[in-house]
């Protein structure tokens, strides 16, 4: 979707607004005295790893089956990179 703009007056004003709201929306997310948040509260405990010999294919599925957006590549019981679904959209995009 296009918008459409009037002068580039308009267009400045825009941008400033968008920053203004950003800033205060980051600013509304302080939690002030309650306890903080460490990693461990947000994690996903669960690890999701592939071979890297699996075909392509089966690794789409393993991520589309658990809506994980990133799986670790394991070799010899290591992990050697990580697949993201952006990855995955490149190989489908130069196919």
């Amino acid at each position: 979707m296009r918008l459409k703009i009037r002068s580039f007056k308009t267009f400045l004003f825009r941008i400033y607004n968008e920053r203004i709201n950003r800033k205060r929306y980051i600013e509304s997310l302080h939690f002030g005295n309650e306890p903080s948040i460490t990693v461990r509260d947000i994690i996903t405990p669960k690890i999701f790893s592939v071979s890297e010999y699996l075909p392509i294919r089966d690794v789409a599925d393993s991520m589309i089956r658990n809506h994980i957006h990133r799986i670790f590549v394991t070799r010899e019981g290591k992990v050697p990179g990580i697949i993201s679904a952006a990855d995955m959209l490149k190989i489908i995009r130069d196919m």
